[in-house]
C-alpha cells in the first residue's frame, strides 16, 4: 500500500506578510497570504534521527508532513492542517524537499520538517 493512500489530513498553505504597526515596527502574520488550500497530506511525528539532524543546526521540528507534489513551499510559510476530525494545527516550515526522487503510488513524495506553533 502507498503512503499515499494515508493522505487523510488537508493544508492550507499561507506565505507570511510582514505588516508595518503603528510604532513602525514590523509584525509578522498580520495578514497572511493564503497560496493553496485542501492539500491532501499525510502528518506524522518527526523521527529521533530527523530531530537530531535539525537540532545540529540550532533548529526546533516537531512532525514531517508528507505531499504528493511540489507546492513550491518555502522556509517559514505556514501550514494549517485540519485532520479528518476537524483538529487544527499550526506549522512553520523548517525543511522542503523530494524524498530522493523516490516514487510512492502516484508520483515523488515530497516531505516538509516543520514545527508546530500555537496558533
Amino acid at each position: 500500500m502507498s503512503l499515499l493512500n494515508f493522505q487523510q489530513d488537508r493544508v492550507t498553505l499561507q506565505q507570511q506578510a510582514d505588516v508595518q504597526d503603528s510604532s513602525a515596527g514590523i509584525t509578522r502574520w498580520g495578514s497572511p497570504v493564503t497560496l493553496a488550500t485542501m492539500i491532501p497530506a499525510s502528518i506524522q511525528p518527526a523521527s529521533a534521527s530527523r530531530r537530531i539532524l535539525f537540532a545540529q543546526a540550532n533548529m526546533f521540528i516537531t512532525h514531517s508532513i508528507y505531499l504528493s507534489a511540489d507546492y513550491g513551499i518555502k522556509l517559514n510559510n505556514r501550514l494549517i492542517i485540519t485532520d479528518g476530525n476537524g483538529n487544527t494545527q499550526y506549522f512553520l516550515v523548517r525543511g522542503y524537499y523530494p524524498l530522493g526522487g523516490k516514487k510512492f503510488g502516484a508520483g515523488v513524495t515530497w516531505n516538509v520538517d516543520a514545527e508546530e506553533q500555537p496558533q
